[in-house]
């Protein structure tokens, strides 16, 4: 590490290797979780002492601004029968929105040394969030008990689909790692927006204030623009693998909502 920071910013190189090192610690695995974050007795869980994911991109921040949301609303109800009926969502709802994190940490964490493995992540992971995590959120339906039954469904569809793309990204960059040079000679730059099925997505920002079939119905849609980009990430993944454009350009079966996708993912 003293070898690394010398290198990368040459001014400690004068007095830093003459320290003595005092301590020194590290995190092996950082996922922390919990049986139970909420409890109708009147207590619960946040941030580090609750369940929290790898600091990367902070969705350790998104998961508290989640939970302070539900334990601001356990502590403003004051009836218990009330609050033991919210509970029994709020509890399953933060242990989903939490395990839905960790595959992107568990299992395809080594994306990150290449652009375009990660890069197919990022726009997977961010169609998620826009649609899953942003728009319920943003039109406190989380703490809906009217919704969370049907949110909770949607959300359960999309488990093993979600695993699924994170293993195959996965094993994309280990084919990539014996069989690709990784390293670019410049850096490829694109627009993630460009993307057909994270641009549908990030349209889910400007739905505010929608009411409950509504709300039903963007969910919805953005599960089958989901699979869709589920689809075209296999494809492309396989077109690279097989060296063979077309596998990811069929266009009587090519959804609208991922068209503009094709020559957007920067290759190696």
């Amino acid at each position: 590490m003293v070898e690394w920071v010398c290198r990368e910013y040459p001014l400690f190189a004068r007095d830093l290797p003459q320290r003595k090192i005092i301590y020194h610690s590290g995190y092996t695995s950082f996922a922390l979780d919990n049986g139970q974050t909420i409890s109708a007795n009147r207590w619960a869980l946040v941030g580090e002492a609750c369940r929290f994911t790898d600091p990367l991109y902070s969705p350790g921040g998104d998961l508290i601004s989640t939970y302070n949301t539900l334990i601001t609303d356990a502590i403003l109800t004051p009836d218990p029968k009330q609050l033991e009926a919210k509970i029994r969502y709020y509890e399953p709802l933060a242990r989903a929105i939490y395990e839905a994190y960790v595959p992107s940490f568990s299992v395809s964490y080594c994306t990150l040394g290449d652009q375009e493995c990660f890069s197919l992540r990022y726009v997977w992971e961010l169609t998620i969030y826009f649609a899953f995590y942003v728009f319920p959120f943003i039109n406190d339906l989380h703490i809906n008990q009217s919704f969370l039954p049907a949110f909770l469904r949607r959300f359960g569809q999309l488990g093993p689909i979600n695993q699924g793309i994170h293993r195959l990204l996965a094993a994309f960059y280990r084919w990539k790692k014996e069989n690709v040079v990784l390293a670019a000679p410049e850096p490829v730059f694109f627009e993630f927006t460009d993307v057909g099925a994270l641009a549908a997505a990030e349209l889910t920002f400007y739905k505010v204030g929608v009411g409950l079939d509504e709300a039903r119905q963007v969910l919805d849609e953005q599960l089958e623009n989901l699979r869709d980009l589920a689809r075209w990430t296999a494809a492309h993944v396989a077109s690279v693998v097989l060296d063979d454009p077309r596998a990811a350009t069929n266009a009587p079966t090519s959804a609208a909502s991922t068209s503009t996708t094709c020559n957007s993912i920067p290759r190696r």
